[in-house]
């Protein structure tokens, strides 16, 4: 009865994921699945809540986890849901080491998660129903150590997983570098407005012919074919410098941004993500 019952489980989250896309139903789907949903327990809540907003701009969950009930701390941000930060407990003094960053990000034909080894140090203290947070500005990524990827009915885990993640990674850290020695880029608030003003510029085969770039013409250009479309290479050479010319070119610049546009919007948002968790926030209990 206990397996048929963690059937019905599995089940009704996957049902959910597909029904809604919530990726907060992701997450907890891709739980139940390795198990950490019921490993991992909540003692205490603590969030920073802003007027007019449904979702806590900050949320600290102070969790336990394991046979042996080590305790950790799980800070998240509504600016960033895919991301989740980890960090040891708190020593007396309120010193804690920031220890890691999850992720986790949907697309239509299923996901991709990791896990960054982070360098970085914080202090959360509390006092009745109030907890402080401060996180020191100097957080490093380290290693991808861990990751799974869907793909439609394929599932990647282990060493398979982690190759194809951490090459990725370095496709994107080489795209956003180069998005940053553009100039009179936008700010971007949200990543809808992210995908709207970079997708054109980078991708224009792939929208409708009124929103390319005025740089794209057919004049002069020399197709080469990759994931069923005619990529322009002339418009490549163009716009990208030539170490990334393969990247578009091959059509792995749109797979990596059909299944991890948000990826890549963690990843050009980083030192704007370093500043918002290192300010200093009051947070209120309400577990």
């Amino acid at each position: 009865m206990k397996r048929r019952g963690m059937g019905f489980i599995m089940a009704g989250l996957i049902f959910c994921c597909m029904a809604c896309g919530s990726m907060h139903v992701i997450e907890k789907g891709g739980q139940v699945l390795d198990g950490s949903f019921f490993a991992e327990k909540t003692f205490a809540v603590y969030q920073l809540l802003v007027v007019g907003r449904e979702d806590p701009a900050i949320e600290l969950r102070q969790v336990r986890y394991g046979k042996d009930k080590q305790e950790a701390l799980v800070i998240t941000m509504d600016a960033f849901p895919v991301l989740q930060f980890r960090g040891s407990a708190p020593a007396g003094d309120g010193d804690f080491q920031l220890q890691s960053m999850h992720f986790l990000g949907g697309n239509p034909t299923g996901w991709n998660e990791f896990t960054l080894e982070l360098a970085g140090s914080g202090v959360f203290t509390t006092q009745g129903n109030r907890g402080i947070l401060h996180i020191q500005p100097s957080i490093e990524p380290a290693r991808l150590s861990s990751g799974k990827i869907r793909h439609k009915e394929n599932r990647f885990t282990g060493d398979q997983a982690l190759t194809g993640l951490r090459n990725r990674y370095e496709r994107i850290i080489a795209l956003t570098g180069w998005m940053h020695t553009l100039k009179d880029v936008p700010r971007f608030e949200t990543q809808g407005d992210f995908e709207g003003y970079w997708k054109p510029r980078l991708l224009p085969e792939t929208v409708a012919a009124r929103h390319r770039p005025a740089g794209f013409t057919q004049e002069n250009a020399v197709w080469v074919r990759a994931e069923d479309i005619k990529w322009n290479t002339a418009y490549t050479e163009s716009l990208f410098p030539e170490e990334l010319w393969v990247l578009r070119n091959s059509g792995a610049l749109f797979r990596d941004w059909e299944e991890v546009a948000a990826w890549i919007y963690v990843q050009y948002q980083w030192d704007y993500i370093v500043e918002l968790m290192s300010d200093r926030y009051t947070l209120r209990k309400i577990k």
